[in-house]
């Protein structure tokens, strides 16, 4: 493999998203290099300035609003009743799950899930 096949992202999952699937749920997550990622996660930094917020509150709000797309499988805790995808409610789940934010943003931050395919590439070249 060259440095073409490691790095060359496909621009449409880096800003529609991709799935991350585990076990039994899913988010649909864009990479936070994409250009709508980084302009809500510049409002976001700038809202913070000068504010006290904690690392699990700026991580949860940066995934809500910007890096978290949609989800399948969320249910209300003890229930098997499914929780259709808001921010407010991501905002929420990652604020009381830390470590699945954790999770979910090194996902988004994984570059191997947003490489372009190759040879579609090298056709529209």
């Amino acid at each position: 493999m060259g440095v073409w096949e490691d790095y060359l992202t496909d621009e449409k999952k880096v800003d529609e998203g991709v799935w991350v699937n585990f076990q039994t749920y899913g988010f649909r997550v864009r990479r936070p290099t994409s250009k709508v990622a980084r302009v809500r996660l510049q409002r976001l930094e700038r809202a913070a300035r000068g504010k006290n917020t904690d690392a699990e509150e700026f991580i949860a709000t940066a995934l809500s609003s910007a890096i978290v797309i949609d989800w399948y499988g969320i249910t209300k805790r003890g229930s098997d009743e499914e929780i259709p995808f808001s921010q407010e409610d991501a905002h929420r789940l990652f604020k009381e799950m830390p470590e699945l934010a954790v999770d979910v943003f090194d996902a988004a931050n994984d570059r191997k899930l947003f490489l372009a395919e190759i040879e579609d590439a090298e056709k529209n070249s």
